[in-house]
């Protein structure tokens, strides 16, 4: 996006109106990621000035487009029981590896980071737990694999037998794949998800499957982190109270689990007093 409109252009004859220009064109072209491309332009210019280059940056003019309210935007950013069966269902038909992950994170409720930065040896067959020890972050030196900010986020999660199946046959097929470019995959260390160089997964590509599979399905895309946001959404739904949420996100404080799902926490609140005149009456 950056060198095909700047091309060989000297910083010093770069205008507000250059500048304001790209922007529009980059929103246009890329309205999820444009802010990244925008901010390319916006370092390359702020170094300039570093150097004495240039007098101002013209990119901390620019009017930076609004993105228009979506049906995503006014429904939430999470799926319900229907919905992420209709998009499971297309995930599916799609691609294993594509139906694995996004399984993985709707059934889990683990973060994005967290799911891509998983190994096999993270996974205990045995008793059906995935343990969550690090995060994939994306830094100016390229992808970093870090511990989780909190202790709370340091935590062993609890899966489904079917998910747990649905692994194991992810599994095997990464490994066949795998072993066709010549990859032995059956070191601890090999990635559940990685790309076709074996190499971690990056969020954008994560992202365009979603707006794919999503389209497919015939329901909005929400965000990689909306997966987590449709689990929690579910737990509560199926009973759950706030305390086993909280310990299942890895939330260290049960305010920040209360803040994030009021929505669903007052759908709960509605139904007490008929659960509990239900309860009384059996």
């Amino acid at each position: 996006h950056v060198r095909p409109y700047f091309k060989d252009m000297y910083v010093d004859k770069i205008t507000l109106r250059h500048c304001q220009d790209f922007v529009n064109k980059a929103f246009a072209a890329a309205p999820v990621g444009f802010t990244q491309i925008i901010s390319i332009v916006k370092n390359t210019l702020d170094y300039a000035l570093r150097l004495g280059m240039i007098e101002s940056n013209p990119m901390l003019y620019v009017i930076k487009p609004k993105k228009q309210t979506t049906i995503s935007d006014k429904h939430g950013n999470y799926y319900n029981k229907d919905e992420l069966k209709k998009f499971l269902a297309a995930a599916k038909d799609t691609d294993l590896k594509k139906y694995t992950l996004f399984r993985l994170l709707a059934y889990s409720g683990i973060r994005a980071g967290e799911c891509l930065a998983l190994a096999w040896h993270d996974l205990d067959y045995k008793n059906n737990t995935i343990a969550i020890n690090k995060t994939y972050a994306k830094t100016n030196n390229g992808i970093k694999i870090q511990t989780p900010k909190t202790k709370a986020s340091i935590r062993k999660v609890s899966l489904d037998v079917e998910t747990i199946q649905v692994l194991k046959e992810w599994q095997l097929n990464q490994r066949k794949q795998l072993l066709k470019v010549g990859i032995n995959a059956m070191n601890k260390q090999q990635l559940i998800f990685s790309n076709n160089k074996n190499s971690f997964i990056a969020n954008e590509t994560v992202r365009l499957a979603i707006h794919q599979i999503a389209k497919k399905a015939g329901v909005y895309p929400i965000t990689t982190h909306g997966f987590r946001h449709t689990h929690a959404t579910l737990l509560f739904a199926s009973g759950m109270d706030i305390k086993q949420v909280q310990a299942r996100l890895g939330h260290s404080n049960v305010q920040t689990t209360l803040n994030i799902y009021t929505h669903a926490i007052q759908d709960k609140q509605d139904k007490i007093g008929d659960e509990f005149a239900k309860y009384i009456n059996f």
